[in-house]
């Protein structure tokens, strides 16, 4: 019976030890990426890249062009092709993991409502934006509509784990 007794007394205290351990030790801190410098590096590597484009940069644009809420959203580097909806870069931090994925459907709807668009006016633009994904990596979303969108989420996911 004391046997019995000393192991349960031993096994609360290593439940307890452990309990104030876990309570006094930090979260993992979030990953933060350089956005910007990630789009910069994705239009430099990768190829057949518009010449012209245009960089989103306020949260008009996001609302204007995307139906996001900026209040959802940390930061952004965005760049679209001057002419048209191809070679579309879309890197966003949301504040947290639930506005990210507020953010990506926002994102889906958008993608969504661009291949309705393009069903019968382009169906070379329509087969790239059925092809196309929203990503969601945490507190990061990101949408690369691109023939060379697996290069590009490539140089996006080495940022990921080596940064």
């Amino acid at each position: 019976m004391k046997r019995i007794i000393r192991t349960f007394t031993a096994a609360l205290l290593l439940a307890v030890v452990g309990l104030f351990a876990a309570c006094g030790s930090k979260p993992a801190e979030a990953k933060t990426l350089d956005l910007p410098g990630i789009l910069s590096e994705i239009a430099m590597k990768v190829e057949n890249m518009p010449k012209e484009t245009v960089d989103l940069e306020t949260d008009e644009d996001l609302e204007d062009y995307y139906g996001l809420d900026p209040a959802l959203i940390r930061s952004f580097a965005i760049r679209q092709n001057a002419s048209g909806f191809e070679d579309e870069i879309v890197l966003i931090e949301a504040n947290d993991e639930t506005s990210a994925r507020s953010v990506a459907d926002t994102l889906e709807q958008y993608r969504q409502d661009r291949m309705n668009e393009m069903r019968d006016y382009s169906p070379d633009m329509f087969e790239l934006l059925s092809k196309t994904t929203v990503d969601v990596h945490g507190r990061y979303v990101t949408m690369f509509v691109s023939a060379e969108a697996d290069a590009m989420k490539a140089i996006f996911n080495d940022h990921l784990t080596n940064d």
